[in-house]
């Protein structure tokens, strides 16, 4: 029922940007977040039927219970015939409902293949992206969970060649990680995906025939690192990189002097059983030029990065970081210690490196290997934190880890960003491991000074500063303040700065009502 006369649930739901957002793009990932504040907002206003009608004190409505599933099916009555407003309307809600509860309604939005009209692509394209949002809606939900892992690959491989059927690029995802996906869902509860739905899907974008004419081409112009890129081929398939290595040794000496040296230093010098996907797609990429002179250019460049990012860390490391970073240039470089320096004092953890636990050369699922990628880019300077950070990784759900790697930058945004979505989780009550809370005021220590007025310049536009200081609050409680911490930050700057902010808010406000009482 509509509260205070404002619109109610479905109505809302319907005006929703997201249903907006379908009309003008039907391709693109639709906001969740609004559409789970909307559902959030009317639980958080609903009365459990067990109230009193005459008592003051409404019994509220819980999360996961039968209510909670009466009052949502109640609600997405009034959007039968509804679309998109149903479908959204479901994956918004479905975050709050019981698991069996919850998979019952993704399947009763499901395309129905008998009516292959001229609406289905649209319904297809919805329906996947809904199991993909409904997948990341209940993440942090304990079991059993509404989607499996299986059937969320699946999905995000479906809807990549839906939505890209007409596009130029990415219409063609890791053929292997789909058809495995499909092949590893259980066959009883295989309901949201079934093999004559897939199937349908593959016919209408004509899958077949586009992925063999794409691989036509890719065989014909030897362009193996594309081919490979199509099966899922990662850097951890030791038998294709070896056959890789091969290929590209036969290329270079084709070539010339130059792109033999280029694979020595890409291939050879690290030493085989280190090489990763990255050099092998550098190698690829430079020699499908056919130009010993652009080898020779490539490789060289190559040689000018060695060590550039080790020496630029050193502007921000401090304490027993920036000694051990000084003593492990100094042994590398110049085969001696620093002087006046003891051995002894330099703790163990300046020999460790990437390539000492093998947890960075074996396979894994994408997330933890996108944050894999990451964790070597930014932690370079101390692989023992970085391995600790990715053990972690492997127990978490993977999408945790997707969440966490994806805010992994070198920049002041993604300091703000991974810090506020640890503080979510924090005020949800779910539980944080300490390797993360000690990510976020790493990623602070790697950027320039001044990062607490740069981002209050940043955020005060977006009204967001509010959110993100007491998120700092939550995640770190009062650690960040403290000069152990390393981050410059001070409750008197913060209070400073906040009490500028509200200076400003006010003056507008003052500002806006003169204007309204002149009129």
């Amino acid at each position: 029922m509509p509260l205070y006369g404002r619109p109610g649930w479905w109505q809302r739901i319907q005006d929703s940007e997201a249903v907006r957002h379908f009309e003008r793009d039907g391709s693109g990932p639709f906001p969740l977040v609004e559409l789970q504040t909307l559902s959030e907002d009317r639980l958080e206003h609903a009365a459990s039927p067990s109230s009193s009608p005459l008592s003051f004190k409404k019994i509220r409505v819980e999360r996961f219970s039968l209510d909670c599933d009466l009052l949502f099916a109640i609600e997405l009555e009034h959007l039968r015939d509804s679309f998109p407003a149903r479908e959204f309307g479901v994956v918004s809600c479905i975050h709050l409902l019981s698991a069996i509860k919850a998979r019952r309604l993704l399947e009763s939005i499901k395309p129905d293949i008998s009516r292959q009209d001229e609406f289905f692509d649209k319904r297809l394209l919805v329906y996947l992206q809904c199991l993909v949002q409904a997948k990341k809606a209940r993440a942090d939900h304990c079991p059993p969970p509404v989607i499996s892992k299986h059937e969320s690959v699946a999905a995000t491989e479906l809807f990549s060649i839906a939505s890209s059927r007409n596009a130029a690029n990415n219409r063609y995802p890791a053929v292997s990680k789909l058809l495995l996906a499909i092949g590893k869902m259980n066959e009883p509860c295989n309901d949201l995906l079934p093999d004559d739905l897939v199937r349908a899907i593959l016919h209408r974008c004509h899958f077949k025939t586009n992925l063999t004419e794409e691989l036509a081409i890719l065989l014909e112009s030897k362009a193996w690192g594309g081919f490979l890129k199509l099966f899922g081929s990662g850097p951890t398939m030791g038998q294709v990189n070896l056959e890789r290595l091969l290929h590209g040794l036969d290329n270079s000496i084709k070539i010339g002097r130059e792109s033999i040296e280029l694979f020595l230093h890409l291939c050879v010098e690290p030493g085989v059983g280190e090489v990763l996907e990255q050099e092998l797609r550098q190698l690829e990429g430079a020699l499908e030029l056919r130009n010993d002179v652009s080898s020779k250019i490539i490789k060289n460049y190559l040689r000018s990065l060695q060590g550039t990012c080790a020496f630029r860390s050193l502007e921000t490391l401090q304490g027993p970081a920036r000694e051990r970073q000084i003593y492990s240039l100094a042994t590398t470089l110049c085969g001696s210690s620093p002087k006046n320096h003891q051995t002894g004092s330099v703790p163990s953890a300046a020999n460790v490196t990437f390539h000492d636990d093998p947890i960075w050369h074996e396979p894994m699922e994408s997330s933890c290997d996108m944050l894999r990628k990451a964790l070597s880019r930014i932690c370079e300077t101390n692989a023992r934190l970085a391995t600790e950070r990715l053990k972690q990784a492997q127990k978490e759900h993977d999408v945790i880890v997707q969440e966490i790697a994806d805010n992994i930058h070198e920049t002041d945004q993604a300091c703000v960003n991974i810090t506020n979505f640890l503080g979510t989780r924090v005020a949800n009550r779910f539980p944080i491991h300490q390797c993360w809370k000690h990510l976020a005021p790493y990623m602070m220590r790697q950027r320039p000074p001044g990062l607490l007025e740069r981002c209050h310049a940043e955020l005060r536009r977006a009204q967001s500063w509010v959110k993100w200081i007491d998120n700092m609050r939550r995640v770190f409680e009062e650690y960040h303040l403290t000069p152990q911490a390393g981050l410059g930050f001070s409750s008197d700057k913060i209070q400073a700065l906040s009490a500028m902010e509200s200076m400003s808010r006010s003056t507008s406000t003052s500002t806006n009502s003169t204007g309204s009482s002149s009129v």
